[in-house]
C-alpha cells in the first residue's frame, strides 16, 4: 500500500504523552497526590537541541575556564559550572538528558536547575523518566485529539 501524502498532511496530531509512576520521589508529590510525572514525546528539533546542548557545554565550560584565569574566580567558576549543571567532567549524555528532560515535562514543568537536582537526588528516576521520553519520541505523535486527563497544562512544542 503506498503513503497517503494527502492523509498525512491534513491528519491532526498531538504529542504522546505519558505519566510514569516515580514512588521514590512520594515525598515530594504531597499527601494525597499519586507520584506521578508526565512526559511527552520529542520533535526532532527538539532532540538537534538537546545533542547540540551537549556539544555546547564543552565549548562553554571551556570559555568560562579562560575567564577564570585568575585563582580567587576558580571558586566562582565552579559554582557557575554546578549550577548549569555542566561539571568540569559531566558526561555529554548527561547534559543531553537534561535538556530533554526540561523539555518533555508535562507536569510538573521543570528548568535546568529542578532538572539537575533531580538527576543528582533521584538519579534512577530521572533515568527511567528520560527513557520514556526516548520511547514516547520513538513512537512518534498521536494521531487525533488528545483525550483529556484531566491534570495540568501541557508543556510548549517548539
Amino acid at each position: 500500500m503506498p503513503f497517503d501524502v494527502e492523509k498525512f498532511r491534513a491528519a491532526a496530531v498531538q504529542p504522546r504523552t505519558e505519566d510514569v509512576k516515580v514512588p521514590g520521589m512520594a515525598h515530594w508529590f504531597g499527601k494525597k497526590a499519586d507520584a506521578e510525572w508526565r512526559v511527552r514525546g520529542l520533535t526532532f528539533e527538539e532532540i538537534a537541541r538537546a545533542e547540540v546542548a551537549a556539544d555546547k557545554s564543552s565549548t562553554m565550560l571551556a570559555l568560562i575556564d579562560s575567564l577564570a584565569g585568575d585563582a580567587s574566580v576558580k571558586d566562582k567558576v565552579e559554582s557557575i559550572r554546578d549550577a548549569l549543571g555542566y561539571g568540569a567532567d559531566t558526561p555529554g549524555v548527561v547534559i543531553k538528558r537534561l535538556e530533554m528532560l526540561v523539555t518533555a515535562s508535562v507536569d510538573p514543568v521543570i528548568t535546568l536547575d529542578i532538572g539537575v537536582k533531580l538527576a543528582n537526588v533521584h538519579p534512577v528516576e530521572f533515568k527511567q523518566l528520560t527513557d520514556k521520553v526516548l520511547e514516547l519520541t520513538g513512537l512518534g505523535q498521536t494521531v487525533g485529539k488528545p483525550k483529556s486527563s484531566g491534570r495540568g497544562g501541557t508543556s510548549k512544542v517548539a
